[in-house]
């Protein structure tokens, strides 16, 4: 009967260790899988974070692109309007003409005087 005890305790000190062992490898898995949850989420949050930033720069560059277009516009109106007002700017000997022609009128209505 000792024997026999002794046999069954042996037994299940066996199964009670395995047991032990079998519940610790689980515990520390379980642990890794939980911090590789929270570092998953934790890198999904700073992604959804740089994703709106991302979003907020391309609105600004369409407004930017935008902006600059309509300064080239702005630009292009002002080149023609320039180009016009120098194509409309008398020649000096015209010039000249005017400046005499008007001097000479006013001194004959000087001297008619």
């Amino acid at each position: 009967m000792k024997t026999i005890k002794k046999y069954w305790a042996i037994i299940v000190g066996l199964l009670v260790a395995i047991l032990t062992f079998g519940y610790v490898i689980k515990k520390k898995s379980d642990n890794k899988k939980d911090k590789l949850d929270t570092k998953i989420k934790n890198n999904e949050n700073a992604v959804s974070k740089l994703e709106g930033k991302v979003e907020v720069i391309e609105t600004q560059k369409d407004k930017i692109k935008e902006s600059i277009k309509e300064h080239e516009q702005l630009i292009e109106n002002l080149e023609t309007r320039k180009a016009i007002i120098a194509a409309e700017v008398l020649p000096v000997a015209l010039a000249k003409e005017n400046i005499i022609s008007k001097t000479k009128r006013n001194h004959k209505s000087k001297k008619t005087k």
